[in-house]
């Protein structure tokens, strides 16, 4: 890691839009550097037309120019860089993804309409990348609070409390912990006091969650925390609550080779319909 925070700018709009000040947020936030990038797509560079490269290139000095002056005007003590990526998006984040403690990127994911080419990159990339990926909607978050986290009792699930935590200490807001759990279908059910399994399970369910906090509230003793225990769907559970907070982060299963290009369930139903800017921490 080199202790900065990477954000790609497309054009003009995104050169002070929501993913750039999360961003810069970050980076001034945690004492880190931030770089910004501006990818030319590599129909462009194939195409072997010089004049059009030269223009794609220009439109982006201007951009990664008006995204420096934004994250410079916003934080006049951050050490910011620049430059110009060639290339499939998804493949220069991977590429890059070793050196940065953060990526950000934007997503054009609206809740009404049908996936776009953004959203999609979003979620590859969220996929592919080795560090934690934050995915950015252009989503107003006027009258919210709480940075929302998967808990399952994993060590994916650990890396993504601490990181919440951390962000919630930061930014003063109350950390809301989930952690979600089924009725599991067990043969010979009739036979079983009903009323009683489901009780020993919701408790089994909280004592894994109050367990899984105890470190968090020792490191963090005035931080909010709000416990919550659902029953049901994991994703469900962690959308309905993203829908109040400012940000919701998980684990991801951090596998290798083919596998990595899918995120876990829970992952990538909450980067497919995002309530939330959302954070995927490996």
């Amino acid at each position: 890691m080199t202790g900065r925070v990477l954000v790609n700018v497309v054009d003009s709009a995104e050169a002070s839009g929501r993913a750039l000040r999360f961003a810069i947020d970050q980076a001034s936030g945690r004492g880190l550097g931030l770089h910004i990038i501006h990818v030319i797509d590599e129909s462009i560079v194939k195409s072997r037309k010089t004049e059009l490269l030269q223009a794609a290139t220009q439109r982006g000095e201007q951009v990664l120019a008006e995204a420096t002056a934004t994250a410079r005007t916003a934080a006049p003590t951050l050490e910011v860089t620049s430059s110009i990526e060639q290339g499939d998006p998804m493949r220069v984040f991977t590429e890059l993804s070793n050196d940065y403690e953060l990526l950000v990127v934007g997503s054009d994911w609206q809740q009404h309409g049908s996936p776009s080419r953004r959203a999609v990159e979003a979620l590859r990339i969220a996929a592919a990348s080795d560090s934690p990926v934050a995915v950015i909607p252009d989503m107003d978050l006027t009258g919210r609070s709480g940075i929302v986290v998967g808990v399952d009792g994993s060590e994916n699930s650990a890396h993504a409390l601490q990181f919440a935590a951390a962000e919630a200490a930061r930014t003063g807001q109350p950390l809301i912990a989930v952690h979600a759990w089924t009725l599991p279908v067990v043969p010979g059910a009739e036979f079983i006091d009903s009323a009683s399994f489901y009780d020993d399970l919701s408790r089994d369910a909280a004592d894994t969650l109050e367990n899984a906090l105890e470190e968090v509230r020792a490191e963090y003793p005035k931080l909010t925390v709000q416990p919550v225990c659902f029953d049901g769907d994991a994703t469900l559970a962690l959308a309905t609550e993203a829908e109040r907070g400012t940000l919701v982060v998980v684990g991801s299963h951090g596998r290798s080779g083919v596998a990595r290009l899918m995120l876990g369930s829970v992952s990538h139903g909450l980067l497919a319909r995002l309530a939330a800017p959302t954070v995927i921490v490996r």
